[in-house]
């Protein structure tokens, strides 16, 4: 059970931004491994559908609130999805009907949005008192397996939406007056309460080719890249990150290949981001290393 709900968890928001939302999926979650740990898989594959259609509300609402062009059809078309303002609000709308609209968005074809609809009716078939016992350990992890695989497939249709959101605020907080003052670890800790990013979002960040910037923004844009992959790492989720993307050394072979006029620009700024990654628990003295001692 733990190795689906890992799985579940790469498309879920890493911090919703709101307490009462992060107790709720972390209450689900307890709910679908403790009712599968007791044989009550039905019980578990109703958490599991929760969870789910907690992601789908996610999509939408990111769609809506920083891509609003692409849903504005949808939105005239049904005053519901307009009134969407958080996350949940999405619930109000009859998940059928919730997933027809979303997926359409992408121009999916209507059998493939009726797979997707059959999770509500395998739910359906669990909520309602029918005297027998409907689903066996093999069916729901079957159901498991067809719900894991039908995420990636809307999260691949929105991953260029995800990508264009993250690229303009990170380049508008780059060049705003809020970039001498902070730094990029407050940024994207901010971020990811704001956006609600899921690790498969930033998995798509760090395939993302690093704009032309001058030293000192390009330094605090591989800073960011850093707190994302070393993120993943902490929590398990390293396998999902590409053979390339070493941002740590990266930055290491930047800033060892600077002038020592470059260096001593830059060395307040690098020693702000370590320390405030570090406090994360990020191991970066290979960052550390990279520059020379002042006296040296």
């Amino acid at each position: 059970m733990e190795e689906y709900i890992q799985k579940l968890l790469y498309y879920l928001p890493i911090d919703f931004g709101d307490t009462e939302n992060n107790e709720y999926k972390t209450y689900l979650v307890r709910a679908c491994c403790e009712n599968y740990t007791n044989e009550k898989f039905q019980f578990s594959l109703m958490a599991f559908h929760m969870l789910f259609m907690a992601f789908l509300y996610k999509e939408f609402w990111t769609l809506k609130t920083y891509s609003h062009e692409r849903v504005e059809r949808l939105c005239r078309a049904n005053g519901q999805f307009e009134s969407v303002e958080n996350v949940f609000d999405s619930s109000i709308i009859p998940e059928q009907t919730f997933i027809d609209g979303y997926l359409g968005v992408f121009s999916w074809h209507a059998n493939k949005r009726s797979e997707v609809k059959e999770f509500v009716d395998k739910r359906d078939r669990c909520a309602h008192n029918s005297g027998f016992i409907q689903y066996d350990q093999e069916a729901v992890g079957k159901y498991f397996d067809d719900v894991l695989k039908n995420i990636e497939k809307i999260a691949s249709a929105n991953a260029e939406n995800i990508q264009s959101t993250f690229k303009s605020s990170i380049m508008r907080y780059i060049n705003s007056p809020a970039f001498q003052t902070t730094s990029m670890g407050d940024f994207i800790q901010r971020e990811l309460a704001d956006k609600k990013y899921s690790y498969r979002d930033i998995c798509a960040f760090l395939t993302l080719d690093i704009p032309a910037l001058p030293l000192g923004k390009k330094i605090a844009y591989l800073f960011a890249l850093i707190y994302f992959q070393e993120k993943c790492k902490q929590d398990n989720f390293q396998e999902y990150i590409g053979e390339d993307c070493d941002y740590v050394q990266q930055l290491s072979n930047l800033l060892s290949e600077l002038s020592t006029e470059e260096q001593e620009q830059v060395r307040i700024q690098v020693g702000y981001e370590v320390e405030f990654l570090e406090g994360q628990g990020f191991d970066l003295n290979e960052i550390s290393n990279a520059l020379p001692a002042e006296n040296e």
